[in-house]
């Protein structure tokens, strides 16, 4: 998918660029405020985007996208989890989520594709990120450090208690994915939006730290994996063709060891006391344990197609509760997307999708290689959300998806730009 291309340059109205990349741009920073406001930003994006189809550059651009290797890869994966769909235990279920994301993926492409064909529309998505992160970001301080009154102008509409441990709690994970951009926009632009940027950034790593309650483990854990995977491609792609597949491959089965490991370590249901005591997975909670361990033993149940996308809080026994933690085996989903694509939609359809996101991760190496700037960032964002997405949301959250793809559709617009 992340391949450049020969879209031109889009001569069409400037005031609906603009409004375009407004929109596409305070997406993602919005979701502080809810996940209903990031999904207004970026569906205003979507249609004020969906005019542009009737444009040459656009739709051939769309075309490109999924004609291209990452492109087929995630199209095998999503034919295979249809068919995982249509033997769910719950087909109706499946069948929802999965076209959701479709219907995402879809919609983030014309998106990107629209500011890939304009680079004052690419300009002002970047400015609405970096300026919306810093108002949000000086809100934040204001907030917790000067008043705390201040809090409710991120929920206006609720009645309920404000919780000021919780109340940006998600938003963090979001700071994780949206840091690299950030970093980027500070880099490439110059004056007031470099320095909203930089305000944006810092604050963000404030609140991921601790500045509201605790800090957050799993966007912490995000950005190490965005820079993990930033220096693994960077040393990869300076080492000799036959050397860097042999350290590939090794690298891989590295992983897959060290995954097998920690699955056999888990606590099989029903964990018991003597369980607790034992800790058999350091680092993470007793809970967290006995979640991962009951899908991963459910998960060899069905290893072929799972028990379809979006069920395994639904199975016999998820809804027991976990000793005296007054807590469910499976509460709503197991914080964990490996284990859940693998439970959900089998062996084939978790390495599918493996696959897919290694094709992804390859294609957009070979961008950086070429000392494209937005192929490292768009790496550093693939790195921070499927790393955090292994302790923190389901992995068919439609909020999670969005601040995915909306925060992915800057770097990548302006690799798939004319612009070298």
């Amino acid at each position: 998918m992340p391949e450049p291309t020969d879209v031109a340059v889009d001569s069409g109205n400037a005031r609906l660029g603009a409004a375009i990349g407004l929109c596409a741009g305070m997406a993602v920073p919005a979701a502080a405020f809810g996940k209903a406001v990031l999904g207004i930003f970026f569906g205003l994006a979507v249609l004020l985007s969906a005019a542009n189809l009737r444009r040459p550059a656009v739709r051939t651009g769309v075309i490109r996208a999924v004609r291209s290797g990452p492109g087929l890869a995630w199209i095998v994966v999503f034919a295979y989890w249809t068919v995982g769909s249509a033997l769910s235990t719950y087909p109706a279920t499946s069948f929802v989520i999965l076209a959701r994301m479709a219907a995402l993926a879809g919609l983030f492409l014309v998106v990107a594709r629209t500011l890939a064909a304009r680079e004052d529309t690419r300009l002002w998505a970047e400015r609405g990120f970096a300026y919306a992160f810093a108002a949000v970001g000086i809100l934040a301080v204001l907030a917790f450090r000067a008043d705390t009154g201040l809090m409710r102008a991120f929920r206006p509409i609720s009645d309920q208690e404000i919780d000021p441990g919780s109340l940006l709690k998600s938003f963090e994970s979001v700071v994780a994915i949206a840091l690299p951009v950030l970093i980027w926009i500070g880099w490439r632009r110059r004056g007031a939006t470099a320095v909203a940027a930089a305000i944006g950034g810092t604050v963000g790593l404030a609140l991921v730290a601790g500045l509201g309650s605790e800090s957050s483990r799993a966007a912490i854990a995000g950005l190490v994996g965005a820079g993990l995977l930033v220096l693994l491609v960077f040393g990869l792609a300076r080492i000799g063709g036959h050397a860097r597949i042999a350290a590939a491959v090794a690298l891989l089965l590295l992983g897959g060891i060290a995954a097998g490991a920690v699955f056999h370590a888990l606590p099989a249901p029903p964990v018991t006391e003597a369980d607790r005591a034992r800790d058999p997975v350091p680092l993470v909670d007793f809970h967290r344990q006995a979640i991962w361990g009951f899908v991963y033993h459910k998960a060899l149940e069905r290893p072929v197609t799972g028990f379809g996308i979006d069920t395994i809080d639904k199975v016999p026994g998820a809804q027991d509760e976990v000793l005296d933690l007054n807590q469910e085996y499976v509460p709503s989903h197991p914080h964990n997307w490996v284990l859940e694509v693998l439970s959900e939609t089998g062996v084939p359809g978790l390495l599918l999708a493996i696959g897919a996101i290694l094709a992804t991760v390859l294609s957009l190496g070979r961008t950086a290689a070429r000392g494209r700037r937005a192929g490292w960032t768009a790496l550093a964002v693939l790195g921070a959300f499927w790393t955090s997405s292994l302790a923190n949301f389901s992995i068919w959250a439609a909020w999670w998806q969005v601040a995915f793809l909306a925060t992915l559709a800057l770097p990548l617009s302006d690799i798939w730009s004319e612009k070298n």
